[in-house]
């Protein structure tokens, strides 16, 4: 609205400009009438005219340039309209008010320039304060020069309604068109916000395909599009809603709701499916402890639904009083709800693909890739804290040839029966993996040697009837990498098995922990 303000500002501009030049030149070439005392002086009336004029034009000129208020912009096109009706009909006066012709083209002039400004209200508005003025000013001049022109009613009349017929076509004509630019330029604004809707939700589905980011660009793709302070995305666990993923605060600083507590919005709308608008939002106290620089005026809290079950719920926080949403927003606002619930739904999906990536069919533990992170992950542990590591390499005695006498069904019972055996002798924070075939790994943190070595014979002591198994142990030294490690438990292992099996035997420590342990 301001940019077409000030197109038509620019063009009246022109306008004046060319008046500007013709007023003087008619004025120095105008001879009044034979009978009638002119007191015209060209020179001063063109300065007067030119002076007004320009002044208008740069008071416009300024004041388009720096407002960007539509009303306030208005109201100056209406002041500007003004003083070009006091000008002209200042011209009009100057030429002793006898040429008709002159009358009728400024009296249009100026319902023209009202339609410019305002359509067919202003042309009617602009056509009316003139001819009311002119009306005037023929009365007054009749009185003064009888001998100038006739002043009866009819020709009075006649002269108004010519340019009100001009200004009533002009102004309709105004009004149409911009009833069409502003139809055209609300279909614009409209494809231009579905076209950034459609970018925002194209942005989160490249998000969501591409992994663990998708909760994230979620929220900040509801904030960018609902100009909320805070997004938020709280999931249950347990029985409590913890926040996953957040747009304008760290997710980590949001607190923990209880899904009993009934004050709390975001728990409504994840108990209820119903979203809610408070204008009038109070923080909580928790959020106000974790998160002080919150301004927050209303909130809206939305259910995240899949397959008709709420499976998380978002709650949006706003630093200025909010009493509705815009259709567009509540409508991409769902679609965006949507897209948080295919997030949630692909990132479970992810997590379980990668859960059983990591473990073993069979016996139901975690394989060789899920031990060889969890070793990695204890090393660090052991390193960072000094406390002993130990890790016992297992392999079933003899399988090839229960397996050839029972058959492989059997032998894989014999395998899962074996692990749920040793599973059982094991602390909950020790790793029980499958390496391989009948071998398996044992990753003992906090264990020393000596206390290996009881845990390894209790899991002998655990196998199934007539099932033997040989087990080497070794210790970490402290700087040996996980592959060393392992391959010590290995070697031991093996020396148990040429030692006849069914036996725990520790690995030969390595130079450097023996240097170690001799300094």
């Amino acid at each position: 609205m301001t940019d077409d303000l000030r197109r038509r500002a620019r063009s009246m501009a022109v306008a004046r400009a060319v008046v500007a030049v013709l007023v003087p030149l008619e004025m120095l070439l105008y001879e009044p009438p034979p009978g009638i005392a002119s007191q015209l002086h060209p020179v001063r009336a063109s300065a007067w005219v030119v002076a007004v004029l320009v002044a208008t034009t740069a008071g416009s000129l300024w004041r388009h340039h720096t407002c960007t208020d539509a009303a306030v912009l208005r109201r100056c096109g209406r002041l500007e309209l003004t003083l070009d009706a006091l000008v002209a009909l200042g011209v009009l006066q100057a030429f002793s008010f006898d040429q008709v012709s002159s009358i009728w083209t400024i009296l249009v002039v100026i319902a023209l320039e009202g339609a410019f400004r305002e359509g067919l209200r202003g042309a009617l508005l602009a056509w009316a304060g003139c001819s009311a003025v002119h009306l005037a000013i023929q009365l007054v001049a009749h009185q003064r020069y009888p001998d100038s022109g006739g002043a009866g009613a009819g020709s009075l009349i006649f002269r108004a309604l010519v340019p009100g017929l001009v200004a009533l076509v002009a102004g309709s004509l105004a009004s149409q068109l911009q009833a069409a630019v502003e139809r055209h330029r609300a279909s614009e604004t409209l494809l231009a916000e579905q076209y950034d809707d459609l970018r925002l939700i194209g942005r989160v589905s490249r998000a969501i395909a591409a992994g663990p980011e998708a909760r994230r660009e979620v929220c900040r793709a509801v904030a960018e599009l609902t100009g909320a302070e805070l997004v938020m995305l709280y999931e249950p666990e347990d029985d409590l809603l913890h926040c996953t993923a957040a747009a304008g605060c760290a997710n980590r600083l949001m607190p923990p709701l209880a899904l009993g507590d009934a004050t709390s919005g975001i728990v409504r709308a994840y108990r209820t499916g119903v979203q809610q608008l408070v204008p009038d939002a109070v923080l909580p106290e928790a959020f106000a402890r974790t998160a002080p620089v919150l301004r927050t005026r209303s909130a809206v809290f939305v259910p995240v639904v899949r397959d008709g079950v709420t499976v998380a719920a978002m709650g949006l926080t706003f630093a200025v009083r909010t009493d509705a949403l815009t259709p567009r927003v509540a409508a991409a606002l769902e679609v965006l709800a949507e897209e948080a619930a295919v997030a949630i739904m692909r990132a479970d999906l992810t997590e379980s693909l990668a859960s059983e990536a990591r473990r073993d069919q069979l016996t139901g533990l975690v394989n060789r890739r899920g031990m060889e992170e969890a070793l990695e992950t204890e090393l660090q542990r052991a390193r960072r804290t000094g406390s002993p590591l130990t890790v016992l390499m297992l392999d079933l005695d003899g399988l090839k040839v229960f397996n050839d006498t029972y058959g492989h069904l059997a032998g894989d019972r014999l395998i899962a029966a074996a692990a749920a055996g040793w599973r059982s002798r094991l602390r909950p924070t020790d790793v029980l993996a499958r390496y391989g075939g009948d071998e398996f790994v044992a990753v003992l943190p906090g264990c020393d040697e000596g206390r290996a070595l009881r845990v390894a014979d209790a899991m002998l002591a655990a196998l199934p009837p007539g099932a033997r198994c040989s087990v080497g142990a070794a210790l970490w030294d402290l700087r040996e990498s996980a592959d060393e490690l392992l391959s010590r438990a290995d070697a031991a292992l093996y020396r148990g098995k040429r030692a006849g099996g069914g036996r725990a035997v520790p690995a030969v420590p390595t130079q450097r922990a023996s240097s170690t342990r001799t300094a």
